[in-house]
């Protein structure tokens, strides 16, 4: 069918995260798998949607309706005739099920499409393989598939956005916090158009990194709670008015829930409710109606006194010509440098995640990471959903910059799906290894030195050739060194990137990112008695 893209990757697990890849960066993925054993093969990379609402449709290939009615015991099942159990394993992650099991049942089709784009979630849709070939109209086709509704508009969320607005021109210095959720729920291009025009000091938190410009004067840094950059935590504690913007609250995104907001000067506006300071929570709307309408009033009515904005420039350390090994800090100040505007960086889950929070990313570059559900390998599917993208989005020129970052052992969960990005012809791709032996987040949150946390090594640099890139072409580069990565990057930035390029940088086994060694110390004080036990009880 014109328009549609068959990819075929290494496995369901590979295509579920290529499909949340896609969807991340044009907006919505489809993914098919067969019924039972594929889709439970899915299932974790479906989760990851449903977790972080990613919409993707799920198209399981079920076995014919005359099988599932006289209760077969078919290959993939469990011999009992219960033709609905995998559904029903689905079903906690899918924001809509349906089959087709009736030629007139072609506008459900419709409906599923419009559930994951409204809820922003995965929808299921199972076909029996004796419906593929009947006939259906082709006239809904004819016409543009139309969202429903954002919902009804209350009279009280203009009242609402004129007293934030007020409580924002009384204080002395007031500051945002722009969180995941205006992402999660369509509300980042009205909340860039309300930053823009109030030009107060932003934040941002790891979940939502990436989300307002950051090489804007505003931007004050992520705030993640203990395990803030001290400049940051200074800045954000000098406010007399914090006004947060789509609050998520988890341990990833609060620095193991240390983020402490004085509630008397806090104002919390979140998808469908806002509270004023200490008082009770109040229903809105939704938290779009309120954004557009305080940048309507802001543009009609520009605020008198804006706080002032501070310097907020990294202070990462560099050593270029070092050649002693590579370090944390020093690598993450030499991919800072190596960003470049309308890059494109997928960050995996580990040392990855936590040391791309610390760095400023370029004007116009898009952040894809899986920093609340945390599936390690996931950057590695995604990816080639996001090449795929990018490819569709520039037909006939080189795509934007792809930058992959991934750890060694997240790597080796889905490596495969490196021979799906060679075989769709990925170009403009740089994959950066962090080879630090083992899982390194693990050491730093559950015994450095734990069996467990070791893995098998292997030879990163020869993964390319070994997957089918061509034997000729310097496709991959080994760096030990802040000197080797300088001169990598430097390689990168000057040769041709009509291929996939790979970095395997060697780093300690217990050399961590600051983020998560400040997290790590969290973790195994409350691991030893509990963790988080004001959640437990």
């Amino acid at each position: 069918m014109p328009g549609l893209s068959w990819i075929g990757n290494a496995n369901e697990l590979g295509a579920a995260y290529a499909a949340d890849g896609y969807s991340r960066v044009n907006g919505f993925g489809v993914l098919l798998t067969t019924w039972g054993v594929g889709e439970l093969s899915a299932l974790n990379g479906v989760a990851g949607a449903y977790a972080e609402r990613i919409p993707l449709l799920h198209i399981i290939g079920s076995p014919p309706t005359i099988q599932a009615k006289k209760r077969l015991p078919i290959h993939h099942s469990f011999a009992d005739g219960d033709f609905g159990v995998y559904k029903r394993i689905s079903e906690p992650v899918s924001t809509v099920m349906e089959e087709i099991s009736e030629t007139g049942q072609a506008d459900t089709i419709d409906h599923v499409l419009r559930c994951a784009l409204q809820d922003r979630r995965p929808a299921y849709l199972s076909i029996p393989t004796d419906m593929v070939f009947r006939e259906i109209s082709g006239a809904p086709l004819l016409f543009p598939l139309v969202e429903q509704s954002r919902g009804p508009i209350s009279p009280l969320d203009e009242e609402i956005a004129r007293r934030i607005l007020t409580y924002i021109e009384a204080a002395q210095c007031p500051v945002i916090i722009a969180d995941v959720r205006v992402r999660q729920y369509g509300c980042s291009e009205a909340l860039s158009k309300l930053l823009d025009t109030l030009q107060l000091p932003t934040f941002d938190t790891p979940l939502s990194k990436g989300l307002v410009d950051e090489t804007a004067p505003s931007f004050m840094g992520t705030y993640i709670g203990a395990s803030s950059n001290p400049e940051v935590a200074s800045r954000l504690g000098e406010a007399d008015l914090v006004v947060r913007f789509g609050y998520l609250e988890t341990d990833s995104n609060t620095g193991g829930f240390s983020a402490k907001i004085d509630p008397h000067k806090l104002i919390d506006l979140n998808v469908k409710q806002v509270q004023f300071f200490d008082g009770p929570e109040q229903s809105v709307s939704m938290m779009i109606h309120i954004l557009e309408h305080l940048s309507a009033h802001v543009s009609r009515c520009p605020i008198s006194k804006q706080a002032p904005v501070f310097d907020s420039r990294n202070n990462i350390v560099s050593n270029t010509d070092s050649d002693s090994m590579i370090t944390q800090p020093h690598l993450w100040a030499k991919i800072s440098q190596f960003l470049k505007p309308n890059d494109v960086v997928i960050c995996d889950t580990g040392t990855a995640s936590f040391g791309v929070t610390d760095i400023r990313l370029p004007r116009d570059s898009k952040l894809l990471s899986q920093m609340l559900y945390n599936s390690i390998g996931w950057s590695v599917g995604a990816a080639v959903g996001a090449a795929k993208a990018l490819q569709e989005q520039t037909i006939g020129k080189l795509p934007r910059r792809l930058i992959i970052i991934v750890g060694d052992g997240a790597l080796q969960t889905t490596v495969q799906e490196l021979s799906t990005l060679l075989r769709i012809r990925a170009s403009n791709v740089i994959i950066i290894v962090l080879n630090n032996d083992g899982y390194t987040i693990e050491r730093a949150l559950h015994g450095a030195f734990r069996q467990y946390n070791d893995i098998m090594p292997w030879n990163y640099s020869r993964l390319l050739k070994d997957f089918g890139a061509d034997q000729n072409e310097r496709n991959s580069i080994v760096a030990k060194t802040a000197k080797d990565v300088q001169c990598a990057f430097d390689d990168f930035t000057a040769s041709s990137t009509q291929s996939i390029m790979l970095l395997e940088v060697y780093l300690a086994r217990c050399d961590y990112p600051r983020i998560l060694s400040k997290l790590g110390q969290v973790s195994r004080e409350r691991n030893s008695y509990g963790y988080a036990p004001e959640y437990n009880n």
